[in-house]
C-alpha cells in the first residue's frame, strides 16, 4: 500500500473477523496471470514482450524506491488484466516475501532465502544480501521465457536448478529462437549476468532500454558475446548452503527456503 503504482495490486483493508480469521480486502481482477498466456501462446511477439517487460519494471522501480524487493517475482504473480481497452495491463501481486529495506521491518533473517527456484538470482540461490538488481535477474528470466516458451534453466530437482543459476551460462536465446531480436537478446543477458555489478543498476535502466526497443531505437545493453569454454568440473562452484523446501504456495512452484547449517540432503517438506 506504500508504493501506490496502478501495475501493483491494491490493497484496500485488512483486519481480523470476530472469529479471529485474519482478512485482507484486495481490488478484484479479471483476466489470466502471465504464467497461462505463456503457456497458451509463448513464444511472445515482441511488442507484446517490451509492452509486459516495461510495465512490470516500472511497478517494482516504484516498489525498489519504497524499499521494497518483491524477491519471488515470476509469471504466477503477475496478472494481466483489461483496463480501456488494453487487455495486457499488468498487476503485480504476491508481495508475501518481499524484502523491506533496513529502515522497515524486515520480514526474514540473514542467511535465509525465500523464492521459486527457476527464477532465482544466484546470490538469492545462495543467502547472500540482496537488493533491487535480484528482482532485474528474474525479470530476465521472465523476459527469456517470453521470448522462447522455457526459462533458461530446468532440472530434475530444485538444488539441482539452484546450481544452474550459480554456475552456468543461459543458453543464448538465438539458439532456441533463432529469430529472437539481437537487441532483446542483449537485453535478457544483461538481466541474467551472475555479477550483480555487471546487471542493469535498476528497474528504470531496464524499462528504459524495454521502451527504446518498442520504439525501435538503439539499446544500451551490449550484444551477448560468445559463450566461454565449459569450465572444468573440479572448477565448478558447488552451493555452501543445504536447501529445505517448504510447502506450496496456492497452487505455486514450491517455495524454496535456503537456510546456512542446515545438513545435506534437500528435504522437502
Amino acid at each position: 500500500t506504500s508504493i501506490g503504482n496502478q501495475h501493483i495490486v491494491e490493497t484496500f483493508d485488512f483486519g481480523r473477523s470476530p472469529d479471529g480469521a485474519a482478512y485482507m480486502v484486495m481490488e478484484y481482477l479479471e483476466g489470466r496471470s502471465l504464467a497461462e498466456l505463456i503457456e497458451g501462446w509463448a513464444p511472445l511477439q515482441l511488442e507484446r514482450i517490451t509492452k509486459i517487460g516495461v510495465q512490470i519494471a516500472e511497478a517494482l522501480n516504484a516498489a525498489h524506491l519504497a524499499g521494497i524487493v518483491h524477491r519471488d517475482l515470476k509469471p504466477d504473480n503477475v496478472f494481466l488484466c483489461e483496463r480501456e481497452g488494453d487487455a495486457d495491463f499488468v498487476k503485480i501481486l504476491d508481495f508475501g516475501i518481499a524484502k523491506f529495506g533496513v529502515s522497515q521491518a524486515k520480514l526474514t533473517q540473514a542467511g535465509a532465502v525465500f523464492g521459486t527456484p527457476a527464477y532465482m538470482s544466484p546470490e538469492q540461490a545462495v543467502g547472500r544480501a540482496t537488493d533491487g538488481r535480484t528482482d532485474v535477474y528474474a525479470l530476465g528470466v521472465m523476459l527469456y521465457e517470453m521470448a522462447c516458451g522455457r526459462v533458461p534453466f530446468q532440472g530434475e530437482s530444485a538444488l539441482a536448478v539452484l546450481a544452474q543459476h550459480s554456475n552456468d551460462e543461459p543458453e543464448p536465446l538465438s539458439r532456441r529462437k533463432p529469430d529472437v531480436s539481437p537487441e532483446l537478446e542483449a537485453i535478457v543477458h544483461k538481466c541474467l549476468k551472475k555479477d550483480v555489478e555487471a546487471r542493469y543498476a535498476s528497474m528504470a535502466e531496464l524499462a528504459a532500454d524495454l521502451s527504446r526497443l518498442a520504439s525501435g531505437m538503439p539499446v544500451r545493453a551490449e550484444p551477448r558475446a560468445a559463450l566461454p569454454t565449459p569450465v572444468a568440473k573440479e572448477d565448478v562452484v558447488t552451493l555452501p548452503e543445504v536447501a529445505t523446501a517448504s510447502a506450496p504456495s496456492a497452487a505455486e512452484a514450491p517455495v524454496l527456503v535456503v537456510e546456512r547449517g542446515v545438513p545435506w540432503p534437500l528435504v522437502l517438506l
